[in-house]
């Protein structure tokens, strides 16, 4: 009982923080160049933007071309290779001349001899998009991580499908009154992945008002791909158990889109949740393709990482030019979630 009620109070925390950061985004200013940053400061970026790029990289490197725009006094770098271990390497060719790095690299093993050459150099990074490895940030104290708040995108998407059921009793098939799902991860063992889906569970069993019993009736991990959720799918079709799954929770939009189009092929109408909440998962859930997503500014994002890294490299606070309603714990920086369904999604599509 004592746990429920401490999961409880730091969903209600969550939550109140992802509300009050929606209050400031709104305000006149926020993301343009109304705290601008009067020194000379350079920075060097590494960046995705391919073709096949999934859509939050495509929006991450937008907000950090938006940052050298609004910011003409931080002198941006930006490096782009075919592949991150090229990428790397770029980078430590590169950084002698730059006050602070900013990286957004997968591998965060790979890097760990990158940060701690870094480090030994003094210069700050601060990592976006992808988190380093705990203990290498925590061996430099001059490097930060910016990254969604993925125990808040569990938690919004959860109170989405909670919610969901409570304004639609028919959502629950067999009436039993029992939320049985599906879920599609991402990567397996990540603390991404465990904490998205995890907190997603709990709050739609604990949630006040709104919680009730839930049944896991299937899982797969995706890794990000959506023809591999496809893949997994097709396995869960074949399964007589698929027909007691009421709905299908997934950790990214790309993935929830493809399995949403798959299923309404076939003819098969069950509500898909997602996350990210990039323009292509606005459009899909203004479509009704999607139930619903948990909103990350992952441009918005990518821009305050500069902003972050021009602050370090000036000697100021990491925090300077940012919403209050950020929050951070060793030196790791969370901006929240929001949730996005059919009753609010005109209010964030462009």
């Amino acid at each position: 009982m004592q746990k429920k009620t401490l999961t409880t109070l730091l969903m209600l925390a969550l939550l109140t923080a992802c509300n009050n950061d929606v209050a400031e985004r709104r305000k006149p200013g926020y993301g343009e160049a109304s705290a601008p940053i009067s020194q000379e400061v350079k920075i060097t970026v590494n960046s995705v933007d391919k073709p096949d790029s999934l859509e939050f990289q495509k929006l991450m490197n937008a907000g950090v071309l938006a940052a050298g725009k609004d910011y003409p006094t931080v002198k941006l770098k930006i490096e782009q290779a075919p592949n991150q271990d090229a990428q790397i390497q770029q980078i430590g060719q590169s950084a002698a001349d730059a006050k602070a790095i900013v990286l957004n690299i997968a591998n965060n093993q790979a890097v760990i001899p990158l940060m701690k050459d870094l480090c030994a150099k003094k210069i700050p990074v601060v990592f976006f998009g992808a988190s380093p490895d705990k203990r290498a940030l925590a061996d430099c104290p001059l490097d930060y991580d910016l990254r969604g708040d993925d125990m808040t995108a569990g938690v919004v998407q959860g109170l989405l499908v909670a919610q969901a059921f409570k304004d639609n009793p028919a959502m629950d098939k067999n009436g039993d009154g029992t939320i049985q799902y599906a879920f599609m991860k991402a990567t397996q063992g990540t603390e991404f992945t465990r904490d998205r889906s995890d907190w997603a569970v709990a709050t739609m069993s604990s949630y006040p008002e709104l919680a009730r019993p839930v049944s896991e009736v299937m899982v797969s991990y995706a890794n990000f791909d959506p023809a591999l959720g496809l893949k997994n799918l097709e396995a869960w079709l074949a399964n007589p158990n698929f027909s007691k799954v009421e709905v299908i929770l997934t950790n990214n939009d790309d993935t929830a889109i493809a399995i949403a189009n798959e299923l309404k092929k076939r003819g098969i109408n069950i509500p898909v949740y997602g996350s990210d909440g990039g323009e292509v998962g606005l459009r899909a859930v203004k479509s009704g393709l999607l139930a619903g997503t948990a909103r990350g500014d992952y441009q918005q994002w990518a821009h305050d990482a500069v902003r972050v890294a021009a602050n370090l490299g000036l000697g100021k606070p990491p925090l300077e030019g940012l919403p209050t309603s950020y929050r951070m714990e060793e030196r790791t920086i969370y901006p929240p979630f929001v949730g996005i369904s059919a009753k609010n999604v005109d209010e964030f599509l462009k």
